[in-house]
């Protein structure tokens, strides 16, 4: 009838389930899940233990720019608030999906409507 769940599954399985304090129970602080280091934080983000998610530097790896993470795009900013990023994602989609003409286009390459 029913697959025994392994550990690992039961582990996913748990990782989505909700606590009493209405938290996702792995992180919660209150319920001492397995996500949460001694220090009360999260255990990847702990930059007193140097959780995975801490570089050598001792910033978020995905945002240093020393360590080259992959939140930073080529001009040493952070993706999400790269305006030249952006002009250039906007540019590059409205030249291969509509008119590229300047009369149809405004300021920072958008589209007028």
């Amino acid at each position: 009838m029913f697959a025994m769940m392994t550990p690992a599954q039961q582990t996913m399985d748990r990782l989505y389930d909700y606590c009493e304090h209405g938290r996702q129970w792995h992180y919660c602080r209150l319920c001492k899940g397995p996500s949460v280091c001694m220090h009360g934080s999260r255990r990847a983000q702990c930059t007193i233990c140097k959780g995975k998610g801490i570089c050598p530097c001792g910033r978020r790896r995905y945002y240093c720019v020393a360590c080259k993470g992959n939140g930073i795009c080529m001009h040493n900013r952070r993706r999400c608030n790269c305006r030249i990023c952006k002009a250039e994602a906007t540019a590059s989609d409205i030249s291969s999906d509509g008119p590229t003409d300047q009369e149809t286009l405004g300021p920072q390459g958008k589209v007028r409507v």
